[in-house]
């Protein structure tokens, strides 16, 4: 019984230490007497060493460090974390290193077992910082067929917002009123809605439509790097600083996008609420001051009330941010646009993949309408491409849909006025899986090995289903 139960402790180890072992970011955990007991290939990377030069080692064996100088024993003896840091330090085999991190205290019972580091390379952060502030100084590369670089970093207008629903139109009507105020707007919606199209709209439709229009995921943006593309640096504010400006700067009198606000962390974004208030802002580094003239407009993919309760959004950030409100809705909310923007999409797409004009066949349109997206828009978009890119026939069958996306419409589709018809769906989807199977079957004779790998099926699930549908050798013409 102990033996099983060290085996399976063991193997859980062996899990963890893989997964955290290829980890993009460095990782470095050492136990209550700084002799270090992980170390991952991303660190050894970023030090230039090897994993097993340091495992077993003490800290000061292995960085030229005092107990003093090391912030990786100051949290050990202090249990104090430091959630950003940015440093140079060598190892004892002289490689430089210098890079941004955070460390943090492991305790049990109010007493500190163990740290660990989470570290990046200054040098990739720098990288990416310059390649963001020269694709944001250039013009925007016309991105697909039919979208027009508007001189201003935008390729949306109202014209390219789909749908004709009441409750479509009503939201255009709205944002069009909206865009003449220099008041900051939100916008929320859920993931795939199009915030972003909403907001070049109504930069497009304002009076600062000629000025530029600057969009940044704060998702997307480590901390520290967000904070100099928002507001710039000066060289040697940090290692690697270099005099650039931000997006404030760069926006002049024209937009700014904030996609994304409620993952801002919270100490930039009371960096970001002076700059509301004040309408100034400064340089990281720099003691001089520079006046903001841009419009804000920021975006939240969550109910802006349930990202304060749970303290993603400052308040008085919020009440700044919300001076006016766009709410975009779900696309369930709006099925009678579906169609319109399957039609738009297939266009596109065919011109795009140089195909020939292509239509969805009636028991394929019915199963997408009747389907919830939890997507959105953006999940509609990927799979019309995908059916376009698949289909080789001017009618686009059911049976042309992804294998995952036919798994997860069934239990999905929401039809609360007419049960009967998701009966008459499903029933459609299992008649095309049924006549799908039996032409692959028929191709290879009956060869389940690889007539399972042309269906994206394993062999136990293909033998499954052809009993389930009760298919047998010579049984179907």
């Amino acid at each position: 019984m102990e033996q099983s139960i060290i085996k399976e402790l063991q193997e859980r180890l062996y899990c963890i230490e893989n997964a955290l072992d290829n980890v993009k970011e460095g990782i470095l955990i050492s136990d209550r007497n700084s002799k270090i007991i992980f170390y991952n290939k991303e660190m050894a990377k970023l030090d230039g060493l090897r994993q097993s030069e340091v495992i077993g080692k003490k800290i000061t064996e292995v960085y030229k460090v005092d107990d003093d100088h090391s912030e990786h024993l100051n949290v050990l003896n202090t249990g104090n974390p430091i959630k950003e840091g940015n440093r140079i330090y060598y190892t004892t085999q002289g490689n430089q290193v210098d890079m941004v991190y955070k460390t943090l205290p492991v305790f049990k019972e109010n007493e500190t077992i163990g740290v660990y580091s989470l570290c990046r390379n200054v040098a990739k952060l720098k990288e990416l910082l310059e390649r963001t502030m020269q694709l944001q100084n250039s013009h925007s590369e016309v991105s697909s067929i039919d979208e027009v670089d508007l001189n201003n970093s935008t390729i949306y207008t109202f014209d390219d917002i789909i749908g004709n629903s009441q409750i479509m139109n009503q939201l255009k009507t709205e944002a069009k009123q909206i865009a003449a105020s220099n008041t900051p707007i939100l916008i929320t919606g859920e993931t795939g809605t199009g915030k972003e199209l909403f907001a070049q709209s109504i930069h497009n439709y304002s009076q600062k439509n000629s000025e530029q229009f600057l969009a940044i995921n704060c998702a997307a943006i480590p901390e520290n790097l967000l904070e100099s593309l928002l507001f710039g640096t000066v060289r040697g504010a940090f290692t690697g600083a270099a005099d650039m400006s931000g997006f404030f700067e760069q926006a002049e009198e024209g937009t700014i996008f904030l996609d994304e606000i409620n993952s801002m962390p919270l100490s930039l974004q009371a960096k970001l609420l002076r700059v509301l208030q004040e309408r100034k802002a400064r340089r990281i580094g720099s003691p001089k001051e520079y006046l903001v003239k841009c419009k804000i407009i920021s975006s939240t993919n969550r109910d802006p009330l349930i990202s304060l309760e749970r303290q993603e959004i400052r308040s008085d950030l919020y009440y700044r941010l919300a001076g006016l409100v766009l709410t975009i809705p779900p696309l369930t909310e709006h099925k009678e646009d579906i169609a319109e923007l399957i039609d738009y999409f297939m266009k596109r797409y065919c011109l795009i993949y140089k195909k020939s004009t292509s239509k969805l066949s009636k028991e394929l349109l019915e199963v997408l309408e009747s389907y919830d997206w939890p997507g959105n828009i953006r999940q509609l978009q990927h799979i019309v491409e995908n059916l376009l890119i698949r289909a080789d026939k001017r009618q686009i069958g059911i049976e042309y849909l992804p294998a995952h996306f036919k798994k997860e419409i069934s239990s999905r589709i929401k039809t609360p006025t007419n049960p009967k018809v998701k009966t008459d769906i499903n029933k459609k989807l299992a008649e095309y899986e049924k006549s799908m199977i039996v032409e692959v079957l028929k191709k290879t004779k009956w060869n389940i090995s690889k007539s399972a790998n042309q269906l994206g099926l394993n062999r136990q699930n293909l033998q499954y289903k052809i009993k389930k549908y009760n298919l047998k050798l010579n049984s179907h013409p």
